[in-house]
């Protein structure tokens, strides 16, 4: 699989961080990105069972997490990343064995949860 071949379901309730990390990733050649910025949203895509990688803010307001979520994709075998700007600590386990990436998001963090865009990032 190569990064255009990604199909990645990313949600982030922040709207600018969203619109920001996506132009990343389309930099680091992901075409098909799916962007949800609530839960709900999100979970609505997932139903349709046709991602490969998953990109999930964990805290989504109003005291919601997308750990439910993730975990429901990853039964489906698709790779999923937990993304927050906290310390990976601050869960008591919910994101073993997850890939984490702690904001702010940079093409080096994402490359090494996500091994296949390693060829399209520039240093």
């Amino acid at each position: 699989m190569t990064s255009s071949q990604v199909k990645l379901l990313y949600l982030e309730d922040e709207v600018i961080i969203a619109l920001d990390t996506e132009d990343m990733l389309r930099s680091m050649g992901v075409a098909e990105i799916s962007v949800a910025h609530r839960l709900e949203t999100a979970e609505k895509l997932a139903q349709r069972g046709e991602f490969t990688h998953a990109l999930l803010d964990i805290n989504v307001g109003r005291g919601c997490t997308s750990f439910e979520l993730g975990r429901k994709l990853a039964e489906q075998g698709v790779h999923v990343i937990f993304a927050s700007g906290y310390d990976r600590s601050n869960f008591s386990g919910q994101v073993e064995g997850f890939d984490y990436i702690e904001k702010p998001l940079d093409p080096s963090s994402l490359k090494r949860c996500c091994p296949i865009l390693e060829d399209q990032v520039s240093a």
